[in-house]
């Protein structure tokens, strides 16, 4: 038996081996008694009549026969056992046999050692995680927020492309009724008062590419100005009256309708000397009611006819007569 198996592999591949030749020499065994059999039953008669002359000869009984024969049948299994048996033997001597023998051992040496060598590492890995989970975490955190911090130019420049690409539209939309709110806006203010907003409707109307908001313009500054020239003069007067120098001094007060008083005032005060100042209103003044005010003046101090609201017409004027007035 090789030498290269385990004792335990050993023992079950000879017990095996043994199992299988006692197997073999049952069936020769068998063979051997059914020859025998029938080898008995063809010559029955030949042999009934040979043992006949044989005893009447020889003076011998059947049962000596019959035993004899026995033991011939015994003497031959028994040698066909223990040349099975030597062949067994001899079998197990040759080299094809001690290399199968040890091709079985290292195969299965192989699995098992696999099989080990799987689960030790599959142990000493997880107990090796477990042990060192807080650390891995630390790690692969850190490492994770350097890798978002190196990429993170990368990621805003790439963000903000795609919201430039997906809002660029709608925020070209959004501007553009924001610029038409702002123009609506501008227009209900001018309407009520606002000067300021009087004067950003009148750039809009000639310096805006969008039709819309030249229309919103153009239409508020119209619907002002036939508003203004035209129907009843509302004008205003103060309750305790005053001297034409404090109605000049409340030219400049804060409150628009001080402002708006004091023009209709020196006005009716036939105060020519105001004509300057009621040409810087028109231009200036954050009242479009004060503004109002300073056209008419100019009208009745002046007699010229100038619509209300003609600011061009009106500068070009005293573009022309500033020095005449000036001098007065």
């Amino acid at each position: 038996m090789s030498q290269d198996l385990p004792k335990s592999e050993q023992e079950k591949f000879l017990r095996e081996l043994y199992d299988l030749t006692l197997r073999d020499m049952e069936r020769t065994r068998n063979y051997f008694e059914a020859l025998l059999r029938t080898t008995m039953v063809a010559g029955g008669i030949i042999i009934a009549v040979g043992l006949f002359v044989f005893g009447f000869l020889s003076f011998r009984t059947w049962s000596d026969v019959e035993r004899n024969i026995v033991a011939k049948g015994e003497a031959a299994i028994a040698e066909m056992d223990t040349h099975i048996r030597d062949r067994a033997e001899k079998a197990f001597q040759e080299d094809s046999i001690r290399q199968y023998v040890r091709d079985v051992a290292k195969q299965k040496t192989e699995q098992e050692l696999s099989k080990i060598i799987r689960d030790t590492v599959t142990t000493q890995v997880a107990t090796t995680l477990k042990n060192k989970e807080a650390e891995i975490g630390k790690v692969v955190s850190g490492e994770t927020k350097r890798a978002v911090e190196a990429l993170s130019p990368r990621i805003t420049a790439e963000v903000d492309n795609q919201v430039r690409v997906s809002l660029g539209p709608l925020r070209q939309r959004v501007d553009e009724f924001q610029e038409v709110l702002n123009t609506g806006t501008l227009a209900i203010l001018a309407r009520n008062g606002n000067g300021k907003a009087y004067d950003q409707l009148e750039r809009v109307s000639t310096e805006a590419k969008d039709p819309v908001l030249r229309e919103i313009s153009v239409s508020t500054i119209n619907q002002l100005f036939v508003e203004y020239n035209g129907g009843i003069y509302p004008g205003r007067r103060f309750t305790q009256q005053k001297t034409a120098e404090e109605m000049k001094e409340l030219l400049k007060s804060d409150d628009v309708l001080v402002r708006w008083a004091a023009v209709d005032g020196l006005a009716a005060a036939n105060e020519a000397s105001i004509v300057p100042s009621l040409i810087h209103l028109i231009n200036t003044d954050s009242s479009m009611f004060v503004r109002r005010a300073a056209y008419v003046a100019l009208g009745s101090l002046t007699k010229q006819q100038i619509a209300v609201l003609d600011k061009r017409g009106w500068n070009d004027w005293w573009d022309k007569n500033k020095s005449i007035w000036l001098a007065r």
